[in-house]
């Protein structure tokens, strides 16, 4: 059964603590985080438009959102400026931040149903709705290139 894994706390436990709920989920994160930054050491961050047909999601949200590449002081004029590391760490930097908040507010759906319900149902409607606008524009990009 699901609570086995990663040594969570059975639903029905009241007493579980905070760090009882966090670690799990701190350490499933953290695993990916370290496969993730050499996947993008070494290949990611090589990609994303102009100079790469593939889309990576750190280059989608230095694409779609200015302040966040003024922020991070993203330079992609040229290849070797797009591929710099130190934007990218402090992108995964504040991903990581966002991440751990993320996992720490669990601890808050983990006791109450109703919150966890909402929550669930949000991120749905959140998902949905993003993906919806990405196929939206991936097809008519594709459609007005047809022309």
């Amino acid at each position: 059964m699901f609570p086995g894994i990663f040594s969570l706390p059975q639903p029905d436990d009241m007493t579980a603590t905070f760090q009882d709920i966090f670690m799990p989920g701190f350490y499933f994160w953290l695993c990916w985080f370290v496969v993730y930054m050499i996947f993008s050491f070494f290949v990611g961050r090589h990609h994303g438009t102009p100079y790469s047909k593939y889309e990576t999601c750190y280059m989608l949200q230095l694409n779609g959102l200015p302040a966040i590449r003024d922020m991070l002081g993203y330079d992609g004029s040229t290849a070797e400026t797009h591929a710099r590391f130190g934007p990218f760490l402090k992108y995964m930097t504040l991903l990581g931040i966002g991440c751990l908040g993320s996992i720490s507010f669990t601890y808050v759906l983990w006791f109450n149903y109703w919150a966890h319900t909402a929550f669930c149902l949000t991120l749905f409607l959140f998902c949905t709705w993003n993906g919806a606008i990405r196929y939206f524009n991936m097809m008519t990009k594709y459609y007005v290139k047809s022309l």
